[in-house]
């Protein structure tokens, strides 16, 4: 079965930020890094629960999961409900991870 995926709008904005972040010093690096983010998201399509829970959100309720994305710099954090993957924001992981979990406690879905 495949499953849908679906990108929130905190999503593409972090995706959007790293994209603008990172051109200003290259472009092909840019697109490079975006690319790699998409093309690990794909997998989920197939194997959505192929990414560990994420251990600092670990009792939330959604069950969110962490794939790690371009050489484990980024986390694409999402949950998995019904026949849907979603995607609710790429993480710098050289952010504070208190601040992710303040961040998706602060937010209703």
């Amino acid at each position: 079965m495949d499953y849908k995926i679906i990108w929130s709008p905190d999503a593409r904005n972090d995706l959007k930020k790293i994209y603008d972040f990172y051109s200003e010093r290259s472009r092909s690096a840019a697109n490079r890094i975006v690319s790699d983010i998409n093309s690990k998201t794909v997998l989920l399509i197939n194997q959505p629960f192929i990414a560990a829970f994420e251990p600092i959100l670990e009792d939330d309720p959604k069950g969110f999961r962490s794939l790690l994305a371009f050489k484990g710099k980024f986390k694409i954090l999402y949950y998995v409900e019904s026949e849907c993957v979603n995607i609710m924001y790429v993480w710098n992981c050289k952010r504070n991870p208190t601040r992710l979990r303040r961040t998706i406690k602060n937010r209703k879905f």
